[in-house]
């Protein structure tokens, strides 16, 4: 298990911050997030998921900051809208898709 504290995240009773991939199911054993962490900052792949197993979301990070591609799509699996993130901040354009 993990907790946040002072803006990083640990492991329980820990004081070293977290380096490793985070896992939390929903009821059914479906993935609801999959999050990857180094020294407690998100840093990698983010992945959401709704609760038929899709994929809902998708975006990267550095440092603890959102950098990269953001994917965000509908529970039918299609891309609904996508976009770019730089230093924490949108950057440029985002595009929609209709389902």
């Amino acid at each position: 298990m993990l907790v946040e504290r002072h803006g990083l995240i640990y492991k329980v009773n820990s004081n070293i911050p977290y380096t490793g991939c985070s896992v939390v199911p929903y009821d059914n054993g479906q993935f609801k997030v999959r999050e990857n962490y180094k020294d407690g900052k998100l840093d990698g792949v983010s992945e959401w998921f709704f609760k038929n197993g899709q994929l809902k979301v998708r975006k990267t990070f550095k440092d603890g900051k959102q950098e990269g591609l953001w994917e965000w799509f509908y529970s039918n699996g299609q891309l609904g809208e996508r976009g770019n993130y730089k230093d924490g901040k949108a950057d440029g354009f985002f595009i929609h898709f209709n389902e």
